[in-house]
């Protein structure tokens, strides 16, 4: 039988063998073990929400409800529906026929949005500002819709404000907002036209309107209690989505109406008090603290290690040693048993 030499013993290569597919075979049962544990763990806790009727699949939201609650205004009118103009001055499709063809005048329904990011000498002298100019346009239905302060205590408070404007007054708010800035770090605004999507709308709802007034009539007249009954049901489908289309529509005038602007305002660092409030002892605390947590991992790594790694690295030690001791044994049995010429 062949043998090859390693490390300076004379090894039968079916041992060889035997041990190479020894070490391939253990690591590949015991991986499959584990796969087979795990799929029927991930079986044990699939869930019927997944596939249920009550997941959230996402599907396009839904347009906002008819009822919707706007901000109101010391009178009690709400203050996005009050600036309002009339429907037909927003989206007013006039028609004139002429050599059979009918012409629409659409005046566009723009939603107009901005972003400012500013560096101002006092965050909080700047939101004074800011509120006053709100305050200012508030009898054509601007407010603030939030205003959030953060900081570490040390120095002047960041502000983030977010608010609704006249959209009539848009670029010059912008341009008053600016200028209380030491330095304008971003400015950013966007123009949405949504003429489309409100004259489509307002036809769907026309149609609909229409649906619901030939359901009632067959109310009115049903001979049967089915057909009342199929009617009812149809009707109630209808004025769902009438109301959608309804909340869907007030919605667009009110963006369009009042635009809106995210304002991020951060104290200019120039202007800033030096900072006095180095600490050595908390500094020093920390860094016991890093310490500990340093000593921790390593205690963690160590257990990990002899419970996940070691039992791998002592079974493989005893395979191989057990290989060496078996081979080692047929070569001296061998020798033992050879003439002494061949030792010789």
């Amino acid at each position: 039988m062949k043998e090859i030499e390693l490390f300076g013993v004379n090894v039968k290569t079916k041992y060889l063998w035997w041990g190479g597919g020894l070490l391939i075979l253990v690591p590949l049962l015991l991986i499959l073990l584990l796969a087979m544990l795990g799929a029927l763990a991930g079986g044990a806790s699939f869930s019927e929400g997944a596939y249920g009727g009550g997941g959230d699949y996402g599907y396009p939201a839904s347009a906002p409800s008819a009822d919707y609650t706007y901000p109101t205004d010391s009178s009690g009118v709400y203050a996005e529906e009050a600036p309002y103009a009339p429907l037909a001055t927003q989206v007013a499709p006039v028609g004139n026929a002429t050599d059979g063809s009918l012409t629409q005048a659409i005046e566009r329904l723009i939603i107009r949005e901005g972003t400012l990011s500013l560096q101002v000498e006092d965050t909080l002298a700047a939101r004074d500002q800011v509120e006053v100019l709100v305050s200012e346009f508030e009898l054509q239905g601007a407010f603030i819709v939030s205003s959030n302060e953060y900081g570490n205590g040390t120095t002047k408070p960041s502000i983030s404000m977010v608010i609704r404007v006249p959209a009539s007054q848009f670029d010059p708010i912008m341009d008053r907002l600016a200028a209380l800035a030491v330095i304008v770090n971003t400015r950013y605004e966007t123009a949405d036209d949504v003429t489309e999507e409100y004259v489509d709308l307002e036809g769907r709802l026309e149609a609909l309107e229409t649906g619901r007034d030939r359901l009632l009539d067959i109310m009115e007249n049903a001979d049967t209690t089915e057909a009342l009954l199929q009617a009812e049901a149809q009707l109630t489908i209808r004025e769902a989505e009438i109301e959608a289309i309804q909340g869907r529509l007030q919605y667009l005038r009110g963006a369009a109406t009042l635009s809106r602007i995210t304002l991020d305002m951060q104290p200019y660092f120039a202007s800033q008090p030096i900072d006095t409030s180095w600490k050595p002892f908390e500094s020093l605390r920390r860094g016991f603290d890093a310490l500990l947590e340093s000593l921790q991992d390593f205690v963690d790594f160590v257990l990990f290690f002899a419970v996940a790694v070691l039992p791998w690295v002592l079974l493989f030690f005893f395979v191989l040693r057990w290989i060496w001791r078996a081979i080692r044994r047929r070569q001296q049995k061998a020798a033992a048993a050879a003439p002494p010429e061949e030792k010789k």
